[in-house]
C-alpha cells in the first residue's frame, strides 16, 4: 500500500496512516491541471492501471475518453467550488463494467484530492429497487391488488393509495385510522371479518384470509379477498397484521354467472375437485340421483359414480380424471350411477378438466340414457323383425316360384307336348289326303306355334326355379341364360365367362348369385339403351365374385336415389341374407357396373339376418362405391 508520501505531508504520517487505514475509497492526489501525483489503495486490484503506469503522468493519458469527458468538467469546478464536487462514471474492469462516485476536494498548494468509491452494488441495488416498485405498480394497476399494514401498538392502518382508488377514494379521504377503513366494509360481512381478526389477536392462528364485500364510493359493492399475516412480540402479542387486499369482483361475477347457468342446463353438471370429492352439483343431479344438494357438497364422488362402473375398452385407462396413477379418462363415456335408493342408472358422462386461481377441477356433464337405451333397444328388435321378414319373404318366393315351375313343367308343359303330338300325328293324317294341301300348310302352322309357346313355358320355368343349377352348377347356368336371353331391342351381345371351381360354393350362394345376374340383366334390357353386356364371374380366395357390366347409358345419381328402385333392393337384400356385399359403380352416359362378393362358409339363417348389406352408387366409372 502507498501512502500520501509528498515531502509536506509527511509530519502528519502517524495520524494520516490512521485515517487512511479507515477510509474505504481510492484516494488520487492530483495537481490543478491533472497530474498524479500519490494515491491511496486498499485493494490495489480496485486500480484500473497499475500504479506505474499513472503516477507523474496527466489523466488525459491515462483515463478512457468516456472517462476522461465525464472528470474534465469536475476539474475545472473544483477550483472555485467550496464543496465538493460529485462526479459519476462508468469504467470497463477486468471482471466488467463497473460504476464509481468521484468526489473532487481542492486543497492547499493548487493541488486536488479525489475520492473514488465504488457503487455499482448500490446503483444495482437501486436499479432492483426501482424495478420492484415498478412491477408492483403494474401488478396493482393489472390486478387490482393493495398491501395494508395494521399497526396494534399505534392503531394506525396503512391503507395502499391504489387500493382506496378501487373504491373511488383519493388518498386523503380515508385516514388511518381503523374506523375509517373498516366503516367501508359492508355491514352484513363485518362479523366475520371481525371474528378472523379476534382470531389472529387471540393466537388462534396466524393467517387472516376472508372474502368480503366492500362499500364504493358511489354506493355500490365490490368483493375483495383479503389475506395477511401475523407478526408478534417476544411473548406473542400481536403487533402488525401486513397483507394484501385483491379485488375479485368480476371473478365473482363469473362464478355467479356459471352457477346460474349450470342450473339454467337440463343436462346434470357435477363438479369434482382434486381430492375427488363434489364442489358443486345443479338441480338436474339433485332430482337424477335423489341426493339434496347440502348431502352431496364435500361427498367423495363415488357416492354417485361407482368406481366399477367405468367401462371401459380393453387398454383403456379405468382412472376417472380426478384420480392418480392411471392415465385419466377423458371425452364421453358410459357408465353406471347409484341413486340413493341403491338403484343404477345408465349414464353418458363427458369429463372436462378445469383450471382455475382455485386450482384443478373436473366438471362432468352428466345425461340419462334409459330411454335412449330402450329406444335403441326397440330399434334393433324391430331391425332383427324386418330382417327375418326379409328373409321368410324371399323364402316364399322362391317356394312359390319353385311350385310354380313344377306345376308349369308338370301339367301344362306336357298337355302342350301331347298337342304337338296329336298335331304331328293329324298332319301325317291330313297329308294322305289328295285335296287337303291347304288344310296341310295350316296344320304345320299351328304346330310350329305350338312348339314355340312350350319352349316359352319351358324358359318361364326355368326362369322361376332354375333347377339345372342343382344339375349343371352354376357356371353352367349362367352361361345358358345368357346365351338363351332374347333382348326386346336388337343389338345387344351377352357375354359370359367363369374362372375357378364353383362346385363347392353351395345351392344357396349359388341361387343368391343366379338370382342377382339375371336381375341386373334385366335392368340391362329394360332401361341400359346397351350394345354390349358382359357377365364374369370368379372364384376367390374367401368367396365368389360377381360382376355384371354394360356400355349402356348409366343414371344420375340425383335422380335415382330419390326412387325405390326394387331391382337394386332385390340385389342388396339378396346379397346381405347371403352375407356377402354389393358395389354399383355408374355415371351418365358412362354404363353401370355390379360387383357382388358372397363367402363361401355362409352364415346361419340368424347370422344372415343380423349381416350388413352394402349398397353404394358412385358418379364416376373410376371411384368405386362400398358400404
Amino acid at each position: 500500500m502507498a501512502l500520501l508520501n509528498h515531502p509536506e505531508r509527511r509530519e502528519h504520517e502517524g495520524w494520516t496512516s490512521a485515517i487512511l487505514r479507515a477510509v474505504p475509497d481510492l484516494m488520487f492526489l492530483q495537481t490543478m491541471d491533472g497530474v498524479f501525483l500519490d494515491y491511496h489503495a486498499p485493494d490495489p486490484s480496485g486500480l484500473f492501471v497499475t500504479a506505474e503506469r499513472f503516477l507523474g503522468r496527466n489523466v488525459r493519458d491515462v483515463l478512457p475518453p468516456a472517462v476522461l469527458r465525464a472528470l474534465e468538467p469536475a476539474f475545472t469546478q473544483v477550483a472555485h467550488a467550496a464543496e465538493p464536487v460529485v462526479v459519476e462514471y462508468e469504467l470497463e474492469m477486468p471482471d466488467g463494467n463497473r460504476q464509481y462516485e468521484a468526489r473532487l476536494v481542492r486543497g492547499g498548494h493548487d493541488q486536488i484530492l479525489t475520492l473514488v468509491r465504488d457503487i455499482t452494488d448500490r446503483k444495482r441495488a437501486e436499479a432492483a429497487l426501482r424495478e420492484s416498485a415498478q412491477r408492483y405498480a403494474l401488478a396493482s394497476a393489472a390486478g387490482s391488488v393493495g398491501v395494508w399494514d395494521w399497526n396494534f401498538e399505534t392503531n394506525e392502518l396503512f391503507v395502499d393509495p391504489s387500493l382506496k382508488s378501487l373504491l373511488g377514494f383519493e388518498d386523503h379521504e380515508i385516514s388511518r385510522r381503523v374506523e375509517d377503513w373498516g366503516s367501508r366494509v359492508h355491514p352484513a360481512d363485518l362479523p366475520v371479518t371481525t371474528a378472523r381478526v379476534k382470531a389472529c389477536i387471540d393466537g388462534d392462528t396466524d393467517v387472516y384470509e376472508v372474502e368480503h364485500r366492500m362499500v364504493h364510493k358511489d354506493g355500490s359493492t365490490r368483493w375483495f379477498l383479503s389475506r395477511g399475516s401475523a407478526i408478534r412480540a417476544i411473548d406473542g402479542t400481536l403487533r402488525r397484521l401486513v397483507g394484501t387486499k385483491v379485488d375479485i369482483t368480476e371473478r365473482k361475477r363469473s362464478a355467479d354467472q356459471f352457477r346460474r347457468a349450470l342450473e339454467a342446463t337440463t343436462t346434470g353438471m357435477l363438479m369434482v375437485g382434486g381430492t375427488g370429492r363434489i364442489v358443486m352439483v345443479n338441480t338436474h343431479v339433485e332430482t337424477l340421483f335423489g341426493h339434496p344438494r347440502e348431502a352431496l357438497v364435500n361427498a367423495p364422488a363415488e357416492t354417485l359414480l361407482p368406481r366399477g362402473s367405468l367401462r371401459t375398452q380393453p387398454g383403456e385407462p379405468r382412472a376417472y380424471p380426478w384420480e392418480s396413477g392411471a392415465a385419466p379418462l377423458r371425452g364421453r363415456h358410459m357408465l353406471e350411477g347409484r341413486r340413493k335408493d341403491g338403484s343404477e342408472i345408465p349414464l353418458e358422462i363427458e369429463f372436462s378438466p378445469i383450471r382455475t386461481s382455485e386450482g384443478e377441477f373436473v366438471l362432468c356433464s352428466i345425461a340419462d340414457v334409459t330411454e335412449r337405451r330402450e329406444a335403441e333397444r326397440e330399434r334393433n328388435d324391430l331391425m332383427r323383425h324386418l330382417r327375418d321378414m326379409a328373409g321368410r319373404l324371399l323364402a316364399a318366393q322362391e317356394l312359390e316360384r319353385s311350385r310354380l315351375a313344377r306345376e308349369l313343367h308338370d301339367d301344362v308343359s306336357q298337355q302342350l307336348a301331347a298337342l304337338s303330338i296329336a298335331l304331328s300325328s293329324l298332319k301325317r293324317h291330313v297329308t294322305s289326303v289328295r285335296s287337303a294341301t291347304e288344310l296341310e300348310a295350316e296344320v304345320v302352322q299351328l304346330q310350329g306355334r305350338t312348339d314355340a309357346l312350350a319352349d316359352s313355358v319351358r324358359r318361364l320355368s326355368h326362369d322361376l326355379h332354375p333347377d339345372v343349377l342343382r344339375h349343371s352348377g352354376l357356371a353352367a347356368s349362367l352361361s345358358a341364360y345368357c346365351k338363351g336371353l332374347t333382348p326386346p331391342l336388337p343389338g345387344l351381345k351377352v357375354t359370359f365367362r367363369a374362372q375357378g371351381d364353383f362346385e363347392t360354393i353351395g345351392h344357396e350362394a349359388s341361387l343368391c348369385l343366379y338370382r342377382i345376374a339375371q336381375e341386373a340383366l334385366h335392368n340391362v334390357v329394360k332401361h341400359a339403351d346397351a350394345g354390349h353386356a358382359e357377365v364374369v364371374l370368379l372364384r376367390t380366395p374367401d368367396g365368389a365374385e360377381l360382376t355384371v357390366s354394360d356400355d349402356g347409358k348409366g343414371f344420375d345419381i340425383q335422380v335415382r336415389t330419390g326412387e325405390t328402385g326394387l331391382g337394386l333392393v332385390s340385389i342388396t337384400e339378396r346379397a346381405r341374407l347371403a352375407g356377402g356385399t354389393v358395389s354399383i359403380v355408374t355415371g351418365l352416359n358412362k354404363g353401370t357396373r355390379v360387383r357382388v362378393h358372397v363367402p363361401i362358409k355362409l352364415p346361419t339363417a340368424a347370422d344372415a339376418a343380423a349381416a350388413s348389406g352394402r349398397l353404394a352408387v358412385s358418379a364416376d366409372m373410376a371411384t368405386k362405391g362400398s358400404s
